[in-house]
């Protein structure tokens, strides 16, 4: 009986240790950066450099240009696609202190949760597919030292297909 009790307490604590880790985590990801922590400003007109991109099973686009406004927690994304002939473009939210975003892109709404893991801008989006799989994407976007190379690399998650790319980009203009 006595280790009956043990081992159940044991769990219990166990997994009070584990709750009280993923608190913290998600705590951690949602406070804004500490005074003095320095997180890149991503303002600017990007545009993808197909030779260093790689979009592994998915097919690449034929040109990305991505313009973005970065004020403080707030993050506006317009981006102009073009693959095989057809245009397309995308207006996104994010807010790097935590906070969710709706957004629509491609006729279907998704939500989406930002934070900062040290100098890279990491971006969880969720939604359902049109059959309604779910659909989980995270992206993390890093900032070279000079500023004028921006890399977003990808997983993506669809039912049981599982994907992942890289789109670097080249600073175009300054915001």
């Amino acid at each position: 009986m006595r280790r009956i009790v043990m081992a159940v307490l044991a769990m219990l604590l166990a997994g009070g240790s584990l709750v009280a880790q993923q608190q913290q985590q998600q705590q951690q990801q949602q406070q804004p950066p500490q005074p003095g922590e320095v997180k890149p400003n991503f303002s600017g007109t990007w545009r993808m450099v197909r030779e260093k991109s790689d979009f592994g099973a998915m097919t690449m686009p034929d040109s990305v240009l991505r313009t973005i406004d970065h004020k403080g927690v707030t993050i506006n994304v317009h981006t102009e696609q073009e693959s095989k002939g057809r245009k397309s473009s995308t207006d996104l939210l994010y807010y790097t202190d935590g906070r969710e975003s709706s957004n629509e892109a491609d006729g279907k709404g998704a939500t989406y949760h930002c934070f900062w893991d040290g100098g890279t801008l990491v971006i969880r989006m969720t939604t359902a597919t049109k059959k309604g799989s779910a659909e989980i994407r995270e992206e993390r976007w890093t900032l070279e030292p000079d500023g004028n190379t921006l890399t977003m690399t990808s997983h993506i998650s669809i039912g049981g297909f599982m994907a992942n790319f890289k789109m670097v980009c080249a600073r175009v203009t300054s915001k």
